[in-house]
């Protein structure tokens, strides 16, 4: 029978050490040890074993201190059973891992889920801190009751398990403006899977949707949260049509790369992740007036000016649950893959298949694009009944139902608003009020104040409150586009002399008013 536990007698009091074997990637092996406090396994030493005599004096700074004429009893009895400690693979890798035939032996997050085996062991370089009793369960609970948009958006991530087991890609985003709580919302979902500041676990889109599949590649069963990507949505040489559809796919184009004397074409591995997205501006209308195809592979749910406590009650609930998952993370999706590896892999799937029809023959539509995502709900729904096993109350068909409505609204929108129209007013309202105020420079410019563009902002989102304007930055960065602002030694605005005053403002370039079509 395989050792584990190392006790000593420290006068009369015990202390009790767990160890593991180590397997690196190099095939080299360190020892782990552990000490057993209040019930607790905390990690207190990771050395060769060559090493450990040197290091043993480090179990004092974790809050066991060992009387010094033990330690060489602790030593002995590591060197003497060494090789009966439980040998556990040193995974980098996150997701889903597999042996040399493709079959799946176990899962990575915040810990190690090996198939057919109760060692549960920690992969990362520090150790998960555990929610006591169920207090974790209940903050989660609490937050989530009676909220459609919580439990859908914390439910999709959760997902990604069983989503790899399908070999696919699952796309959300969550838009709205700046300090609504989406980022927050974003984080306590990706702490499911571990510390939210792991950079496996946040990315940022650039210019291209190369960078992001290359981070991805090789991952399975993962969730993955793109923050704040408000500025890409604006850029209009960003191609978020094939971001959407690559990521979607999960397809990694191959890379011709040099090769020291010759080129090669090096296939990397695809991926199957759960992406969410935050951003201030819709992802959907930046791809196309129809948004179909796009409709089909991103689920984007609004959160507007009339629903802007739907993330956050208040705001000592958003910094409760903040501190919550700085402190609480790699807890949740264990347990959730202990529930699928003692159901079975092949079981679980079957669970998708019949909820797939069950969901069916339970919604009316007749909109493929609806009928698409009758996977991906089937796999949420499973999911739900799952974590329902570990005490997370997740209301499965009123999700379902919630995403199916999302959906069809996003269908339903006009095909084409009426942005190009609206921007012109505003062009044309900046540089008649900058003509008015007269501030006018030696090279023909007027100064016109960021605060007075605020203003006619505000004053035609009264007059048009049926659009949809980006923020005052981007809208300005888009009058600089247009020639209508000129830069000032490469910055948009800058410090200007007028009438023995310095004042911030911009430099407005009169005769590019747009003339509108009747």
């Amino acid at each position: 029978m395989m050792k584990d536990t190392i006790e000593i007698d420290d006068f009369g009091k015990k202390i009790e050490f767990k160890a593991r074997r180590i397997q690196l990637p190099s095939n080299e092996e360190k020892l782990r040890l552990y000490v057993i406090k209040d019930g607790e396994e905390i990690l207190v030493l990771e050395e060769f074993l060559s090493n450990i005599a040197k290091r043993i004096r480090r179990i004092i700074n974790f809050g066991i201190t060992t009387n010094p004429i033990i330690e060489n009893d602790l030593l002995d009895e590591i060197y003497r059973n060494y090789r009966e400690f439980p040998v556990v693979r040193y995974l980098k890798e996150i997701g889903y891992q597999y042996d040399n035939t493709e079959n799946i032996i176990g899962y990575s997050c915040g810990r190690y889920i090996k198939k057919n085996s109760s060692i549960e062991e920690i992969i990362q370089d520090k150790n998960m801190p555990k929610a006591k009793g169920e207090a974790g369960k209940t903050i989660i609970n609490n937050y989530m009751k009676n909220n459609v948009i919580r439990q859908a958006i914390l439910l999709h991530q959760l997902a990604a398990p069983i989503n790899g087991l399908f070999n696919q890609c699952s796309l959300m985003a969550l838009v709205g403006p700046s300090s609504y709580g989406k980022t927050t919302l974003a984080k306590l979902a990706q702490s499911f899977f571990g510390d939210t500041k792991c950079q496996k676990n946040n990315y940022v889109l650039n210019a291209t949707v190369s960078g992001a599949e290359e981070a991805l590649a090789g991952i399975n069963g993962y969730a993955v949260l793109f923050d704040d990507d408000g500025m890409v949505t604006m850029d209009k040489s960003f191609k978020w049509q094939e971001a959407i559809f690559r990521l979607e796919g999960g397809i990694i184009r191959l890379r011709h790369e040099k090769k020291g004397r010759k080129d090669e074409d090096i296939a990397n591995e695809n991926f199957c992740v759960n992406i969410l997205f935050t951003a201030e501006n819709s992802i959907l209308d930046s791809v196309d007036s129809r948004r179909k195809g796009a409709n089909a592979r991103l689920i984007e749910i609004e959160i507007g000016k009339e629903n802007k406590n739907m993330l956050f009650d208040t705001y000592g609930q958003c910094k409760q649950i903040e501190m919550f998952f700085q402190n609480n993370y790699g807890n949740i999706v264990p347990l959730i893959m202990q529930k699928i590896f003692s159901i079975g892999i092949e079981n679980v799937k079957n669970m998708v298949l019949r909820k797939e029809e069950e969901i069916a023959n339970r919604l009316e539509t007749k909109e493929n694009i609806v009928k698409r995502y009758f996977r991906q709900f089937a796999i949420m729904e499973v999911t739900a009944e799952i974590a329902k096993k570990i005490g997370l109350d997740f209301d499965k068909e009123s999700i379902t139902d919630f995403l199916k409505s999302t959906i069809e609204q996003s269908l339903s929108k006009p095909e084409k608003e009426d942005s190009e129209e609206f921007f012109a007013i505003f062009q044309n309202e900046v540089i008649a009020s900058a003509i008015k105020k007269n501030r006018k420079k030696d090279d023909g410019t007027y100064l016109l104040c960021g605060e007075e563009i605020k203003e006619i902002i505000d004053s035609l989102l009264i007059r048009f409150p049926q659009n949809k304007i980006n923020t005052p930055n981007l809208l300005i960065k888009q009058l600089a586009e247009n020639g209508v602002i000129k830069r000032v030694r490469g910055n948009l605005s800058a410090i200007h002399t007028y009438e023995k005053e310095s004042i911030r403002a911009y430099c407005i370039v009169a005769g590019k008013e747009e003339k509108l079509s009747d």
